[in-house]
């Protein structure tokens, strides 16, 4: 299992106002709030499935260089985007 730590600390820069039932206001100073420490377990199957997936670096990169130049998102490809979904999802 591998833990995956969080621990923002949380504080404002100025007080805060607040106001009871008689007109005098007080002064409430901002406090610290911490998080405690989340963690991730994947399954076998997940680790397996990561192992057996290399990332193709040539296609991100490439990818990435299309979506920079605004090139990446056509009416082509999203048509062909929706008739594999389509597929998929019908299973086909």
């Amino acid at each position: 299992m591998s833990p995956i730590s969080f621990n923002p600390s949380v504080a404002s820069t100025e007080s805060i106002q607040r106001h009871g039932d008689d007109s005098r206001a007080r002064q409430v100073e901002p406090k610290s709030f911490a998080r405690g420490t989340d963690q991730v377990e994947f399954s076998a199957a997940a680790r397996q499935a990561a192992t057996d997936s290399p990332v193709r670096l040539d296609l991100v990169t490439r990818i990435r260089e299309e979506i920079a130049a605004g090139t990446y998102d056509s009416p082509s490809r999203v048509t062909l985007a929706i008739d594999d979904m389509t597929r998929s999802l019908r299973g086909g």
